[in-house]
Order: C-alpha cells, then sequence, then structure tokens
C-alpha cells in the first residue's frame, strides 16, 4: 500500500476512519506533507510516532461554513477562531465573505461595495499568516457587478461557493433603517435584492460552470432559505401575541423560531430548487433546522431530478433544541427547533438526504446577546464541538456509522467544493491532515476551556464524548492534549481540481 523507507511521521494502532468505507485499524505512515503509507503495521521506522491505541482517527475535518472577521477585525478573529478549529479537528475552514455593512470592506461605509477583484486580492493577502489550519473562501454576489464577476472568480481564483440569502429579498434599506424589518443590516446593492437577482446569479455560475475546464471543480449557489414575507408576518403574529398575553406563553427561543416559521424555509427552498433547476446552476441548501425543510429538500429533488441538490445541517441545529435552553443567547437564523426537528436531522445524516456537517461558526461576544432575543445579535461560535457533537448526538445516541460521519464532516464538503483528492480522506498521496480523538473520553463542555475567544457557549453544560486530543496539517501537528501548538501555518486552498490519489485505505 505504498510503504517505502522511512517516515516523517506514523500514526499507529488507532481505528482509522475512512469515510463511506468503514472503520480498520492499520498504521498511517507520513512523509512531508503528504500521507504515504497504509498497513496493517508499519515496517520502516518514523521520526515521529504518536500511539493512538483506543482512539479513533478521522480525517481532517473540512469545515464549509465559517464566518471570520464579522463582529471583530480578520487579523483578531482568524487566529483565534482557527485555534478553536484544529482544537476539534477541523483542518480546512471555507470562509464565508460578503462585501457590505457588518463584513470587511474597502472604504468605510461605501456607497456601494467594490468589485470583489478589487476586494478578494486584498482579503488574500489579509489573510496570508493569519489561519492555523487551511481555507478558502465563498463569496456573496451583491451589486449588478458583483453578479457579473461570477465567471471569472469561479475562473481565476476557485471560487466555488456563491450565496444568496433569500431572508433580504425584496427588503429595501430604507425598511431596515426604518425598523420595519427584523434585521439589522442591509446590504448595499445598485439592484433589486430579489428573485430576480437570485436567478440572475445562478446563470451566472451556469455560465461559468459551461466554460470550465474539464476536472474543474462545480461552482454552486449556496442559499440562505428563509422567505422574509413570513418572517415579517410571523414576528408580528408573535410580538401581538406576547404583548397580549394570548395563547401559551413560550420561551424567548421558543418565541423567536415561531417568528420564523419553519414553513419559510420551506417556501425558500422550493422557490430556490426551481430557479436553480431553470437556471442549469448547483445548488446548496445551508443550514436546515427543520422537518419541513428537509422534506422540502427531498420534494425539490423528486420534482427536479437532473438539479444537483446538496444539503447542509449545522452542529447546533444537530444538538440543540428552542425548548431545552434558556436565556436567548443560542439566537441564530434559521432559528434553533424543536427536539422532532432535530431528530429528523439527525435522520437525514443517516439516510443522505443531509450530505454536510458544519459549524457555521461566527463568535460572538455575550455583550451583543444583550437586550432582549428581538434585539440581541444573532449566531455563534461551536466549530471546536464538530466532532464530538457528532460522535456523541449521532453515533452513541443514534448508531449513524463513524464512516458515515465522516462522509459528512470531511468527505462530502471536500467534494462539493473541488477539494477532493486532496483533502477530507484518508489515502495515499492526499495531505495529511488527521484528527485524532478518543471517544471515551466524556467532558462537560465549559467555555473557559474552550479555544474560540467567545465568552460563552450555548452547549455549555453539555456533556459530550469524543473530544480531539490530536490535530494533524499537511503532516504537522496543530493541536495536542488541549494545546494549539505552534504559529499559524494555514494555507490558502484554491478550488482547483486535483490528481486522485494513488491508492485508498
Amino acid at each position: 500500500m505504498g510503504e517505502t523507507g522511512a517516515y516523517d511521521l506514523a500514526v499507529v494502532g488507532g481505528d482509522v476512519v475512512f469515510p463511506g468505507r468503514g472503520v480498520r485499524r492499520v498504521d498511517i505512515g507520513i512523509s512531508g506533507e503528504r500521507i504515504a503509507a497504509i498497513a496493517e503495521r508499519l515496517s520502516a521506522p518514523a521520526a515521529r510516532t504518536i500511539d493512538a491505541a483506543g482512539r479513533l482517527v478521522f480525517p481532517g475535518l473540512v469545515d464549509s461554513h465559517v464566518h471570520l472577521g464579522i463582529f471583530r477585525p480578520l487579523a483578531d478573529d482568524a487566529p483565534a477562531e482557527t485555534g478553536s478549529a484544529v482544537a476539534g479537528g477541523v483542518t480546512t475552514s471555507l470562509v464565508y465573505y460578503r462585501a457590505g455593512r457588518h463584513n470587511l470592506v474597502a472604504d468605510e461605509n461605501p456607497e456601494l461595495p467594490a468589485a470583489y477583484a478589487a476586494l478578494l486580492p486584498a482579503l488574500l493577502a489579509e489573510s496570508a499568516g493569519a489561519f492555523r489550519c487551511d481555507y478558502g473562501y465563498h463569496i456573496a454576489p451583491v451589486t449588478r457587478e458583483h453578479a457579473e464577476e461570477v465567471p471569472a472568480l469561479a475562473r481565476r481564483h476557485g471560487i466555488t461557493g456563491f450565496k444568496y440569502y433569500m431572508h433580504y429579498t425584496g427588503v429595501t434599506p430604507a425598511q431596515y433603517e426604518s425598523g420595519l424589518h427584523p434585521e439589522k443590516e442591509f446590504l448595499f446593492s445598485d439592484v433589486p435584492y430579489d428573485l430576480g437577482y437570485l436567478h440572475r446569479v445562478m446563470e451566472r455560475v451556469a455560465d461559468a460552470n459551461h466554460r470550465a475546464p474539464a476536472g474543474a471543480p462545480a461552482a454552486r449557489v449556496c442559499v440562505h432559505a428563509e422567505s422574509p414575507a413570513l418572517i415579517r408576518e410571523g414576528t408580528e403574529r408573535v410580538l401581538a401575541d406576547l404583548a397580549s398575553g394570548a395563547g401559551d406563553a413560550p420561551g424567548p427561543l421558543e418565541a423567536y423560531s415561531r417568528s420564523r416559521p419553519t414553513g419559510g424555509e420551506r417556501l425558500g427552498i422550493l422557490d430556490a430548487a426551481e430557479l436553480a433547476a431553470r437556471a442549469g446552476a448547483p445548488l446548496t441548501v445551508l443550514h436546515v433546522s427543520s422537518a419541513d425543510a428537509l422534506d422540502a429538500v427531498r420534494e425539490a429533488r423528486s420534482r427536479y431530478p437532473e438539479l444537483d441538490l446538496a444539503c447542509e445541517a449545522t452542529v447546533h441545529h444537530l444538538s440543540l433544541a428552542a425548548a431545552e435552553l434558556e436565556g436567548w443567547e443560542a439566537k441564530v437564523n434559521p432559528p434553533l427547533r424543536a427536539a422532532g426537528d432535530r431528530d429528523a436531522l439527525w435522520q437525514g445524516v443517516a439516510d443522505g438526504s443531509v450530505q454536510t456537517i458544519a459549524s457555521d461558526h461566527a463568535a460572538i461576544a455575550r455583550s451583543l446577546k444583550a437586550g432582549s432575543v428581538w434585539q440581541a445579535w444573532y449566531g455563534f461560535g461551536g466549530n471546536e464541538l464538530l466532532l464530538p457533537a457528532a460522535i456523541t448526538e449521532g453515533h452513541i445516541r443514534r448508531q449513524i456509522p463513524l464512516e458515515r460521519l465522516a462522509e459528512a464532516l470531511a468527505l462530502a464538503p471536500a467534494r462539493l467544493h473541488g477539494l477532493a483528492g486532496r483533502k477530507g480522506d484518508i489515502a495515499i498521496g492526499l495531505d495529511a491532515d488527521l484528527a485524532i480523538c478518543d471517544p471515551e473520553h466524556e467532558r462537560t463542555v465549559d467555555p473557559a476551556a474552550l479555544h474560540s475567544a467567545q465568552d460563552f457557549s450555548p452547549f455549555a453544560g453539555r456533556s459530550l464524548r469524543g473530544w480531539v486530543d490530536t490535530t494533524i496539517l499537511r503532516g504537522e501537528v496543530c493541536y495536542e492534549q488541549g494545546r494549539v501548538v505552534g504559529p499559524p501555518r494555514g494555507r490558502h486552498v484554491r478550488g482547483a481540481a486535483s490528481p486522485a490519489p494513488a491508492g485508498h485505505g
């Protein structure tokens, strides 16, 4: 299986989780940055050996939904939050970048964001030397110029994800500033940000794929699927009920969930699927939160069998339920839902309806959650908990095979974003990205013990098993026994196609 000579690093005695192919007790030999050998026993020596007996060896996780540089500068956010990532076994983070308010911009309060042709090189320059894991960027087109840039961004920069926020559809800056819409931010755009604009972006993505050379990864449209009309109507109804005392007295997170009903997710998904099928653009539905949303994904696949439709679930929607939490620190969009929705999402992971599990990590200070659930900012971090939450909730509690979890956490996102053959698997010739965890190591989540700069966690007090104790990035240990090791050495990974590995384990 490719074994020759001595190795720089060997991982021996562990139960290696091969995505979609099972779990086997084998040794892994690493030379330089690549996996050089996979064998029942390595015969050649190694400069360093990690004894993984009694532990699971996963491929390094590919977290395909991350936010950095929103609530503080990227120079501060990236080192800390990718330190949190490698502490959770993540070796590649794909970051969503949107020009506009509360995201990185070239100038203060521009009338319109600059073209990504100018913004992206500056972003990459700022990112260099700041990441502790490998990284790439997704882009959110906002203006007419951004939409026209899509083919060039895909071709020249290897961008594979182009995001559209359906919950902003048709909402004008004036509505945000007058308080007539529950969101706090708006997009700087020179076109109506509506389904027509979404269709235009989809056509540009389809055009980019049509013009791409053979073997290039497909660009995708990635949608946050919620209906703003149902959010507006739902919010008005919930606030009126709370003011009058009508009905039950839901907790703040339950009230927030009702204000953004699951029917709005369903409507958004079906609208996006119809447009994507017409345009011929691959589609990813981000962070499905409910049984309704997942049913809509299945319905869209049945209605449009020719459509490449991927579905993502997040660690928090798979782990938390609104009724189980006090306060509103766990406010997020789409909201946390009921325990039954959580169970439905796990069933979707088990049967393949959900392709990827991601963090949607967006570290935020507790102070920005002040006031009420209606005033608090949304989002929170959770990338360090991806693997222990998946093992605890998915494998231990629901008997989902480890190799299926490895597919959703590593191989599927790598395939979707042009990194297969480099990342997301354990095979000879691939980057030596590994996450080693102890399935028997049980620990209660303590925000102070996590590696994120975030000063709280909605997971606090939850008991999880499968904590990562060692993470290897391209052949070098970057996290070990509770400590982030060494300086940031993450590289920007373009979405260019890579040669297939020489052999599989």
